[in-house]
């Protein structure tokens, strides 16, 4: 376990506290997002984050463990183990003993993480286990804790008791890098914080309906202590409210955020100037309360100003004198990592049964079609992490960002496409990446999971020769397209008939009539019909090729399907 506190007297850590060491899986992979630091996570990080999971199963101080059903259980009488920790004397202010809905939520994620992280270092049967585990929370955790009379997460389930009260906690089902809600209940859970909890400077920590609410922090100790999760604001609690915003609404979100964080600004002339307070009063006028200077609700709004890219006009009030700066320091910088000279652009479709490997369907049934699709761009995206090249995926259609990002996850960038067919899906992001600063572009598709890192590399180093590389497919397509900026020739995109045998053959001519020299690399099959899928089949062999792919057709074939 990782304390809770270091008492400055240097007597023993507290280690009253539940989500401290899951918290740390999701540091660890933020800092490999960040960094790419593989042999320091590997050497380090892993066998750490490995003896952490194993005591959760087991169990551990404070009733912290699994519990049958796979969900995470802890507390004891007396005992405080969440962010709402407030205690006077015996009584624990916010008891929120059991399974409470921003642990589990970090349980799972938790989970999923050293799921990826196993693979990530060749370990591919722990992967499974843990991905298994993971699944399992996944459809546990929706049972158990939607709320279909309020519409939004229960905050705490407590043997058969089920915790109606509306807190902030259940936005990391939405906000955390693997979500456990998305779509209609997404939405519903969102329009739920916003109605009761939502303010100008954070999160309320009760709602307002409540009878429990106490909306201002004053008078004596006790009292305070009473009201510091019964309704006081925490501006911490933005950065994740605003991740949950983004993903749920997209662009329209992001400009509702940038609108909410102007409004933090007079607060930094007000308190500790430059700075963000602890908390606030639940009601207007918000007063500032806690701390003048808290290191998390300063450290959740430079987080979301940079992994979000909101933007705040340059000159501003926050951009002169917030934080002596360091925000926009921090946001150009990771800005600038972003815009990558070579970047990989991924297109995808939201994996619908029906909607998906429809030429599959007949053979496999929709569902398990769909199910094949998602395993094939997991294992693509697999290979694409191997070889460090940066990634944005651009998903189809636009409503399902949020089944997109549960499915692949954190640490890539996500775009919808734009455009009626294809070639003007193609035409905008290559546009949008060669505006954005990209000098090396290659455009591939979900339907190659066996495609190799050093083709792919091997296209890229054309680029530095050539204006254009193409990869064809056997069934006269083709599995890559890549451009230079100079090079770039958007005619390829218009007056194609996709999905034809033609494609490939017609852009050829294209490029040429255009005199865009071409390299072409070797062919490749990407996966459309059952033939295709035996074909994969033959391919992988013994191979530890595509472990997702591999690990789906075994599961099939054990079924006897």
């Amino acid at each position: 376990m990782i304390p809770n506190r270091f008492p400055d007297s240097g007597i023993e850590p507290e280690y009253n506290t539940a989500d401290a060491s899951l918290w740390f899986f999701v540091s660890v992979y933020k800092y490999l997002e960040y960094t790419g630091d593989t042999d320091f996570t590997r050497e380090e990080m892993i066998p750490a984050l490995r003896e952490i999971l194993e005591w959760h199963e087991k169990g551990t101080r404070f009733g912290i463990g699994m519990d049958i059903d796979g969900l995470l259980l802890a507390g004891e009488p007396g005992v405080q183990l969440t962010w709402m920790d407030a205690r006077v004397g015996d009584l624990v202010v916010t008891p929120r003993d059991g399974k409470a809905v921003e642990i589990n939520a970090l349980w799972y994620n938790a989970l999923r993480i050293f799921e990826e992280l196993s693979r990530l270092s060749g370990e591919t049967e722990v992967s499974v286990r843990y991905g298994e585990m993971a699944d399992r929370v996944f459809r546990r955790f929706g049972d158990l804790f939607w709320n279909p009379g309020k519409g939004c997460l229960f905050d705490c389930i407590q043997g058969e008791y089920r915790d109606p009260a509306v807190r902030p906690n259940q936005i990391f089902a939405l906000s955390l890098p693997f979500a456990l809600i998305s779509g209609e209940k997404a939405v519903s859970v969102l329009e739920t914080v916003e109605r009761d909890l939502l303010t100008p400077l954070g999160l309320r920590t009760l709602s307002p309906a409540d009878a429990g609410y106490c909306p201002r922090y004053e008078e004596d100790p006790v009292s305070r202590d009473k009201a510091y999760h019964q309704g006081t604001v925490w501006p911490w609690l933005l950065g994740p409210y605003i991740t949950a915003l983004i993903r749920t609404r997209g662009t329209f979100g992001k400009a509702q955020a940038k609108e909410l964080l102007e409004q933090i600004r007079p607060h930094l002339l007000e308190a500790g100037i430059g700075s963000i307070s602890e908390i606030f009063d639940g009601e207007a006028p918000h007063r500032t309360a806690g701390c003048i200077a808290q290191a998390w609700s300063v450290a959740e709004v430079l987080r979301v100003l940079s992994e979000e890219g909101i933007d705040v006009p340059a000159g501003s009030d926050l951009d002169r004198r917030s934080f002596n700066g360091q925000i926009f320091a921090q946001k150009r910088s990771i800005k600038a990592r972003d815009v990558a000279s070579e970047t990989i652009l991924v297109f995808v479709k939201a994996p619908v049964p029906g909607k998906v490997k429809t030429r599959l369907a007949p053979a496999l049934g929709a569902e398990k079609a769909a199910a094949l699709y998602r395993m094939f761009v997991l294992d693509l995206l697999l290979t694409l992490h191997k070889i460090k090249v940066p990634v944005t995926v651009l998903y189809h259609p636009e409503r399902d960002e949020d089944l997109v990002r549960v499915w692949l996850g954190e640490g890539l960038e996500y775009l919808a496409q734009e455009g009626e067919d294809l070639g003007e899906r193609l035409h905008a992001a290559f546009s949008h990446a060669f505006d954005c600063g990209a000098e090396r572009l290659l455009a591939l598709g979900g339907d190659t999971p066996d495609l190799p890192g050093s083709l792919i590399l091997e296209a890229f180093s054309s680029l530095e020769e050539y204006p254009s590389v193409l990869i064809p497919a056997i069934d006269g397509g083709y599995a890559a397209i890549g451009f230079t900026r100079e090079g770039y020739c958007p005619e390829v995109f218009s007056g194609i008939s996709w999905g034809t045998n033609e494609v490939f053959r017609k852009t050829l001519v294209i490029l040429a009539a255009k005199g865009v020299q071409t390299r072409i690399l070797t062919t490749w099959q990407d996966v459309d019909t059952p033939r295709d899928l035996d074909d994969l089949v033959k391919r992988l062999g013994r191979s530890k090729l595509c472990p997702n792919v591999r690990k789906f057709l075994k599961n099939e074939e054990a079924r006897g399907s």
